[in-house]
């Protein structure tokens, strides 16, 4: 995996002016209780990227948190991560960036590289156009992520 996706692995610049300016954005915030107050890390993902930055930059954010994850919080690590991701303000734009590539690069890296594991994936206030992206997005999981990925969609 490190061959076919070196960006990946390779070591985030946390000093970086654009890596800070997404980071202070808010758009991964842990929950300080987890659930049930011993279970799986509760991450909101409030999706309010704006359009200067892109969804890889966003990712590298995500990345950086689930290491500090793997170093810090004992929740995470033994029982696991679940993201609720806030779609509500996801734009065409946004879509357009969620290449099959990309896609692929996310899929790998959270199923395959990553010792965390996802307990589930709650999208919420998701628009239209992702359902789309979602049809494409959700073969690529192995059928175990498959059946962990929920919609609740209220629009």
């Amino acid at each position: 995996i490190k061959t076919k996706f070196p960006v990946l692995f390779n070591i985030t610049d946390v000093a970086n002016t654009r890596f800070r300016d997404v980071f202070r954005l808010g758009l991964f915030l842990p929950l300080p209780n987890p659930l049930h107050d011993n279970g799986p890390r509760i991450l909101y993902v409030n999706g309010s990227l704006p359009e200067i930055y892109s969804l890889e930059e966003a990712m590298a954010v995500n990345y950086v948190l689930q290491d500090i994850f793997m170093l810090e919080d004992d929740y995470a690590v033994v029982n696991g991560l679940i993201a609720i991701n806030d779609l509500k303000s996801l734009t065409l734009s946004h879509v357009f960036q969620l290449t099959p590539v990309v896609l692929k690069k996310l899929v790998i890296y959270s199923h395959e590289s990553m010792p965390l594991r996802m307990k589930a994936i709650h999208n919420i206030n998701a628009p239209k156009i992702y359902d789309t992206v979602y049809q494409i997005f959700l073969p690529m999981l192995p059928q175990k992520q498959q059946n962990r990925v929920r919609e609740r969609n209220i629009r």
